[in-house]
């Protein structure tokens, strides 16, 4: 075994294991549906299960007063899963087995991507570890449930294959493939198919005119072809004002996104060290002009003047840190650590034994794992089969599970409906806005008025609640207890 080999093997041991436990922690969604708070999931199966019962861009009842389905949200994730909730019949199940099979279609990847770059089968498998497995990605895809931008990721990983194979080549025929995995991107995940717009920029710089005609043109095609859905986002985030949530401030929020910007810094202060040791050992003028619309990119990411360039700046943290954690893991096994000295070698071997045993700390004690439905939960489940109207669900001191899984969970099983729901992109900011507004103004002066009349407005017809609130609605605003289980209560508003 090589010596650069040696470097990587006890971290590749250490994910390795990481990973296969909590695929074992995460097989539990097969029989549980996720109601905890570290939870994206439960939107995403409601996605699967809407596009099963309305279809593509229609009408969906159960949340906001109706909205429309995928009309902010891209529907790639959704609709390969649900290919596998056809063959199985089982949503979880489905899941399950489509997180997997991504997991096997990134290693596929980055095996191709080690084949073209020449290096070992244990760089091979660091690589795929260190982009699919590292700790930030183990808690957004196996617990947070961040699937759509894991998909996305997946695809992306194919188009740097592509890239790399022509970039020292003649484009010819194959160059289709190039538009094929941009259309799944596109209709797969916004945040990386702008990053990987960016990333493309490089394979035009080393490019001659009649292949930049030919790359540009089989780009266009990929917009033309998804322009059946293209089209309706473009229309629907401008006229809900789905721009207006304000993604741009996240960067900005270290109180907010503490962890999120400090990893973002480490690896953007990363890349440029490790892309120096790259482009030292390759000191050509294809390879800085391959890579330099990634360097201006994370130059701007790194000194935060990202949230001034259009497009750019309403891409929240989390895409950024997995494109550059691609990069910096790319530059990292593609390094021939022959020629570097030493002390180099040393700090990167240390480096990287620190990485995965902070890693896997955090994973083990940050990142929860998952969670079993509690006694609360049955509560509210039971008190949901009970809904006839349209319900929100208000508390003021929030329960140990989260209530928008609550509507994705009622909307599935029992086809309840919320005046509320999962995520402000899919309705109109004002409705989404002046709600919460009103909501937020309820609980910090607990007065009915005027949050009843807007309830009544929205057509909601029944409130799901616990603990004291129960008492306080009944007493004060003139609710009427329609069913109670445990500390959990469904009200009627009269």
């Amino acid at each position: 075994m090589r010596t650069s080999d040696k470097i990587f093997l006890l971290p590749v041991i250490i994910f390795s294991l990481n990973l296969l436990y909590r695929l074992v922690d995460a097989s539990k969604l097969i029989t549980t549906f996720p109601l905890d708070y570290v939870n994206d999931l439960a939107s995403y199966l409601a996605m699967v299960h809407f596009f099963d019962v309305y279809g593509f861009l229609q009408e969906v009842p159960n949340w906001f007063n109706g909205f429309i389905l995928f009309n902010t949200y891209p529907p790639g994730w959704a609709v390969y899963t649900y290919f596998f909730y056809k063959v199985f019949g089982n949503l979880l199940l489905a899941t399950y087995i489509s997180t997997i099979s991504l997991y096997i279609l990134g290693f596929i990847a980055v095996y191709l991507i080690g084949k073209e770059l020449r290096i070992s089968l244990v760089k091979r498998l660091a690589l795929f570890l260190f982009v699919f497995a590292n700790p930030m990605l183990i808690g957004a895809v196996l617990k947070q449930g961040r699937l759509p931008s894991f998909m996305a990721l997946v695809i992306f990983t194919y188009l740097v294959y592509i890239a790399l194979y022509f970039k020292e080549r003649q484009v010819n025929w194959k160059i289709v493939f190039l538009g094929l995995i941009f259309v799944l991107l596109i209709l797969t995940h916004q945040p990386e198919t702008v990053l990987s717009g960016v990333f493309l920029l490089g394979i035009f710089l080393v490019k001659k005119w009649k292949e930049r005609i030919v790359i540009a043109t089989v780009l266009f095609c990929s917009v033309l072809v998804s322009s059946f859905w293209l089209i309706p986002f473009l229309y629907y985030t401008f006229t809900l004002n789905f721009l207006n949530i304000g993604f741009a401030n996240w960067l900005l929020n270290f109180k907010g996104y503490f962890w999120n910007n400090l990893i973002g810094i480490i690896l953007s202060a990363s890349f440029f060290v490790l892309f120096y040791l790259y482009y030292w050992q390759r000191p050509t003028r294809t390879t800085l002009l391959f890579f330099a619309p990634v360097l201006v990119l994370n130059f701007l990411y790194l000194t935060r003047l990202i949230v001034f360039v259009p497009i750019l700046k309403f891409i929240y943290p989390d895409p950024f840190n997995d494109f550059l954690m691609f990069f910096v893991a790319l530059f990292l096994v593609s390094i021939r650590y022959r020629e570097l000295r030493r002390f180099i070698k040393i700090s990167i071997a240390c480096a990287l034994i620190l990485f995965s045993i902070m890693g896997i700390w955090y994973n083990m004690t940050q990142t929860p794992f998952f969670v079993e439905h509690s006694e609360e939960d049955e509560h509210f489940i039971e008190l949901i089969q009970k809904v006839e109207g349209k319900y929100i669900f208000m508390a003021t001191e929030l329960p140990d599970s989260y209530p928008s899984a609550y509507a994705a969970y009622a909307a599935i099983y029992y086809n309840k409906s919320t005046i509320h729901g999962w995520g402000e992109m899919f309705k109109e900011y004002e409705y989404t806005h002046r709600l919460e507004e009103y909501l937020v103004a309820y609980f910090e002066k607990h007065n009915c008025q005027p949050l009843l009349p807007l309830l009544a407005e929205y057509n909601a017809t029944e409130i799901l609640t616990h603990k004291e609130d129960c008492s306080y609605f009944i007493e004060e605003c003139g609710l009427i207890e329609k069913a109670r289980s445990g500390d959990a209560c469904l009200l009627k508003i009269p």
